[in-house]
């Protein structure tokens, strides 16, 4: 009876190695999509970290993990044309680019074709587009900025019926390597100035590289309550304006070329502290200058000047009581 139990357990040990290398094995092409999906469908990108100027690969893979023939349509837009340009000879897969897809107004790519069925139990065969797309830009005044983006797939002979027909992707864009193009610094006279003290902002700016630059240099007044450039104290070619474009502050400006090899240009001006807020003794205030280069708007990759002064209450004196 225990030689047949221990039979018995040896062959219950053999069926069960014999079976886990075959789940295994046809288990590595096991639909993952939930019940009721007719279609697996993913975005990714080969640089979820992409600088300025950077070149990478967007990769869309799908296919068909229903028991029927799909008719499809993909489109992938570019919703950052500010900052994002894709390269039109690098799309592959049978997918063509279109620098206006449909009524969108939006560059973009669109695969049109067949989702055919699996053999048996198995999914469709893959299908898979690329194109590269270059950063040509991102904000200015932040270290990062993410971008979202979204492919979608529409069923052609039943418009809506594909349950997961969105495959979104994210990157974050980072400024070009610091091999900068320009020097640019802000400073203060006072970095504690007093409410009816005066303080003077000093920008220095240079051309660091090998090509001539033609820049705009633009430093705002982002706190009106508290500060009042003196116009008239403004220096080194710069110039006040009380609205500078459409942002409806004050600020000076400077607008010229930066020599290859020349000497910093210094801009300085004035401001008086006209107030601050109530009920505190001094009160933290940032300002920054930005730089923008007018050939190619956003290739500086360090483009904006930071400087903190603290304002303080006026003094106050206290002079003690006189005895009669």
């Amino acid at each position: 009876m225990n030689t047949t139990k221990r039979l018995f357990a040896l062959a219950l040990v053999g069926l069960v190695g014999l079976a886990l290398p075959l789940l295994l094995l046809f288990g590595a092409d096991a639909v993952s999509a939930a019940p009721g999906d007719k279609v697996e469908f993913t975005k990714t990108a080969s640089n979820s970290t992409p600088r300025v100027n950077d070149v990478f690969t967007f990769t869309l893979s799908f296919r068909n993990v229903s028991s029927q023939t799909l008719q499809v349509k993909v489109t992938d837009l570019n919703p950052y044309p500010a900052y994002l340009q894709i390269i039109s000879s690098t799309v592959t897969g049978g997918a063509v680019y279109s620098a206006s897809v449909g009524n969108t107004q939006v560059e973009g790519i669109t695969w049109s074709g067949t989702l055919a069925v699996g053999v048996g139990t198995l999914p469709g065969p893959w299908t898979v587009v690329t194109y590269q797309a270059r950063v040509i830009g991102m904000p200015g005044g932040v270290p990062s900025y993410q971008l979202v983006s979204a492919a979608q797939m529409a069923d052609l002979a039943s418009p809506g019926s594909l349950p997961m027909m969105v495959a979104w992707n994210t990157i974050t864009l980072l400024p070009a390597p610091s091999t900068s193009r320009v020097v640019f610094t802000k400073n203060a006279s006072n970095l504690t100035p007093r409410v009816g003290q005066t303080v003077t902002f000093n920008l220095n700016f240079a051309n660091v590289s090998a090509q001539a630059l033609q820049v705009r240099v633009t430093d705002l007044n982002y706190y009106p309550a508290y500060l009042q450039i003196l116009t008239s104290t403004v220096t080194g070619g710069a110039v006040y304006s009380a609205s500078v474009g459409s942002t409806l502050r004050e600020g000076i400006v400077w607008q010229g070329p930066l020599v290859v090899g020349s000497l910093p240009i210094t801009v300085t001006y004035q401001a008086k502290v006209i107030s601050m807020p109530t009920g505190v003794t001094s009160y933290p205030v940032t300002n920054y200058a930005q730089m923008i280069d007018l050939s190619t708007p956003g290739s500086l990759p360090l483009n904006t000047a930071w400087t903190t002064i603290n304002l303080m209450s006026t003094w106050s004196l206290y002079l003690p009581l006189l005895a009669r």
